[in-house]
């Protein structure tokens, strides 16, 4: 049963899954964006969708990357030009589908004498970037002076700097929300979605995969889940769900990504910095994000278990050596650093790749017939193209499946993400402002949060006024929402990946403990759950906090991710 808020439609009100289907048409295995937008498309097309999630909703590197959607114009130097106009493309539809939570980002390109790359290469690909972007949605790029440079980004590095250009990309300044609300609209369209559900194993009749064996990670409980097909999207993870019988080759040749997290600093950029490190030319950014700074990232080859990937020294004292060479002023220390994570980017292995950079940034579906029909992993991908890549795998799905597709795209090209239902989002955020319930500086960041699903927390707080209550920064209503409508089962879902309210507040431990007391006294989770979840929360946080002036820079703590997403 649904009830309808205006704007979209949204489940009502359930208790966290206890049970698990018996049979579906197609299970995925994997929440992080490639997931959910796969099950989205599928679910859409009318197919019987299960998801399971072993840890939360993007709980990997679907969120943990560089927050940018973007066309990747430094792939153009590899002559990957179909990738940056399909990414170009479907930077241009996310823009319209997801107002809310996608904008227009500016990215400043500063050329120096020590560049490996000529100027006018650099004129040339903002001209290519321009081109190849269909029905261009951001403004076009600009060649800039060394003294219109300095004028409006008077921190940058004077010595040798020759002049730059400014192009556009987007930001999505809360990459979670995107795959939380594939899941949404792919649960409205009939998609069951299952978090903190682990795939222990593929089920095998004659070689074809015909299902898994599935265990609750916070009750304990199994099931078999019967599958017409299985999709595997575990990002990082996509061989180790492999059995290790299988003659198949190795998938994944992730490589780690390392960002940084530091307040404004002296000489800080107004925009975004896409520039070339000195010391050996990599690609390297400085982003403005929620009132802080973004520095990274690097892009190095790991191998062994993606879970016991770390941040080290080296990569932490390269990322602040290369901004305080790039912004002189900065003069930014390892105790600057406010977060750090590491995210494990699934691409493709490449066993004759000299460095990272050779590998491409492309998508593959790999589809593990005919020795083992009914099977599809999907390996790479970015967080900008997961709408392109679930409606090729879909394609490929439903030939297998017998079920008629569309030659064309699929009806996801049109239809907006369920917060960006709208044709108007100047005018929806004017309306809503006028006529809200809520206080203006909860309405604005709502906004920013839900888009047009804030009619689900007003109608929320209309039918139950206890949840207009304020816990730790948030409404009550935002808890209710998280846990009968997003598929959160504990408090750190809901402060990391729901409401994001972890990331703004000073004190995390009286916040987790706030919320987890509220969200027991509501019912959505037992009382004697309330200390083990709120300490669980602030062991994810902790790893996310790195210790000041540790003496051990090797020891620093950071985030570990290994799920799908951009770098």
């Amino acid at each position: 049963m649904t009830q309808r808020d205006g704007d979209v439609e949204t489940p009502a009100r359930t208790a966290a899954p206890t049970w698990l289907p018996s049979r579906t048409d197609l299970l995925v295995i994997g929440a992080g964006i490639n997931g959910t937008a796969i099950a989205r498309d599928a679910a859409l097309r009318g197919l019987d969708v299960v998801v399971v999630e072993r840890d939360d909703l993007a709980a990997g590197a679907s969120a943990w990357n560089s927050r940018l959607i973007h066309g990747g114009i430094r792939y153009l130097e590899h002559g990957e030009l179909r990738l940056v106009y399909e990414s170009l493309r479907e930077r241009g539809l996310l823009l319209r589908h997801a107002p809310h939570l996608v904008r227009p980002y500016p990215l400043l390109i500063p050329y120096f004498r020590h560049n490996t790359r000529p100027g006018w290469l650099l004129t040339t690909g903002m001209l290519l970037y321009d081109l190849l972007s269909p029905g261009k949605t951001t403004p076009r790029s600009r060649v800039l002076t060394r003294r219109r440079l300095l004028r409006h980004w008077p921190g940058l590095r004077r010595d040798g700097l020759r002049g730059g250009g400014l192009y556009y990309d987007a930001q999505v300044a809360w990459p979670e929300r995107l795959s939380v609300e594939n899941a949404v609209a792919a649960h409205q369209a009939g998609a069951r979605i299952h978090t903190h559900v682990r795939a222990e194993r593929l089920i095998e009749d004659g070689g074809r995969v015909v299902g898994a064996r599935v265990v609750d990670e916070l009750t304990g409980g199994s099931a078999d889940i019967a599958a017409g097909a299985v999709l595997n999207a575990t990002g990082a993870n996509i061989d180790a769900l492999l059995p290790a019988d299988w003659s198949a080759s190795r998938l994944i040749g992730g490589t780690k990504g390392t960002h940084l997290l530091v307040d404004p600093f002296p000489g800080a950029p107004p925009t975004g910095v896409h520039y070339e490190a000195g010391a050996d030319a990599r690609a390297l950014l400085v982003l403005p994000w929620n009132g802080r700074y973004l520095l990274g990232t690097t892009d190095e080859f790991v191998e062994g278990d993606p879970a016991d990937v770390r941040t080290d020294a080296e990569e932490v004292a390269y990322i602040l050596a290369e901004t305080n060479r790039l912004l002189p002023g900065a003069q930014l220390s390892e105790d600057d650093v406010v977060l750090s994570y590491v995210g494990v980017r699934p691409l493709p292995y490449a066993e004759a790749a000299g460095s990272s950079a050779e590998v491409s940034r492309d998508h593959i579906v790999h589809d593990h017939a005919p020795q083992h029909p009914g099977l599809w992993s999907v390996i790479g991908g970015k967080l900008t193209t997961h709408r392109a890549l679930a409606e090729q795998t879909m394609r490929m799905v439903c030939r297998y499946l017998g079920v008629p597709s569309p030659r064309r795209s699929s009806i996801t090209s049109v239809l907006g993400l369920p917060g960006g239902t709208t044709a108007d989002w100047p005018g929806f955020c004017t309306r809503y402002l006028a006529a809200t319930s809520f206080a203006r500086e909860h309405a604005e960041r709502l906004l920013r949060t839900y888009g047009t699903r804030v009619r689900v927390l007003e109608d929320l707080a209309a039918a139950r006024p206890e949840l207009r209550v304020e816990v730790g920064g948030i409404l009550g209503a935002e808890i209710a929402n998280a846990f009968e409508n997003e598929f959160a089962r504990t408090v750190g879902d809901v402060l990391l990946r729901r409401t994001m309210a972890a990331f703004c507040a000073e004190d995390r431990e009286r916040l987790g403990r706030e919320v987890a007391d509220e969200a027991a006294r509501l019912g959505y989770i037992e009382s004697e759950q309330v200390g083990a979840q709120v300490e669980s929360f602030l062991n994810r946080m902790g790893a996310l906090s790195p210790e000041r002036g540790s003496a051990r820079k090797d020891e620093r703590a950071s985030v570990v991710l290994s799920a799908e997403g951009d770098g």
